[in-house]
């Protein structure tokens, strides 16, 4: 990447983002070959007037302000952009789909307030980073076929006793509050390991006792164009 920024242009754009957010990354090279065949106009989605307010525009400043809390700092753009985007661009549809921002302080407590709660009222002591499983009863389908159909039989699984679900993740701000809250109580609990330590057995928590527990999901295309950027 070029550091200057007199000569960005939307090719470089593209280049700057990351591999970690697929979706944008391959639709703004869709929509950059299509430019070059004549086939759709950057100027039509107004990408040439946002290229051409980076190059104009103290990039530095804004990026050393990101997640800064204090001395009149903000909070990561990224994060709560489209509520305000959407403001502009289709009101009534953030209203109708309940686009609204929860600041971060309002995230923080919920989280640990769900911690508590998990803690105190359910006797989980490890809270949101619990490993307890429970037995529940499910039905699967049979072997046994009655006509055409296969019978459904009783069985049982086990299953995480605390288990997150986000329907409306937007950009994830309860999500990564939620992850941040089970690494707290995770490093709490493995307080006397060495940081060496600390950072194998949480490597090993994660694929099996985090990610199978935290679902989320979002209907709107806004918040996946700026998740993982």
């Amino acid at each position: 990447m070029d550091e200057t920024q007199d000569d960005f242009s939307a090719a470089e754009a593209v280049e700057c983002i990351p591999n970690t957010n697929p979706f944008l990354k391959h639709l703004m090279k869709e929509c950059l070959g299509a430019e070059n065949t004549g086939k759709l106009s950057f100027d039509e989605l107004e990408i040439g007037n946002v290229v051409d307010l980076l190059k104009h525009t103290k990039t530095d400043a804004i990026i050393a302000d990101f997640n800064r809390q204090t001395g009149g700092g903000r909070e990561d753009p990224v994060i709560h952009f489209y509520e305000e985007f959407l403001t502009a661009y289709d009101k009534m549809q953030k209203v109708q789909r309940g686009v609204y921002y929860t600041p971060q302080p309002v995230v923080n407590f919920i989280v640990r307030a769900v911690d508590t709660i998990i803690k105190k009222d359910f006797g989980l002591d490890d809270g949101l980073a619990s490993t307890e499983t429970k037995t529940i009863k499910v039905m699967r389908q049979s072997k046994r076929r009655v006509g055409y159909y296969y019978t459904q039989v009783e069985d049982t699984e086990e299953v995480p006793a605390v288990q997150v679900l986000d329907p409306a993740t937007g950009t994830g701000t309860f999500i990564r509050q939620t992850i941040l809250q089970i690494y707290e109580n995770f490093k709490e609990k493995n307080k006397g390991l060495s940081p060496d330590d600390l950072k194998k057995v949480w490597n090993a928590y994660v694929p099996e006792h985090l990610l199978p527990r935290i679902n989320a999901f979002e209907l709107m295309m806004a918040p996946y164009a700026s998740l993982l950027h």
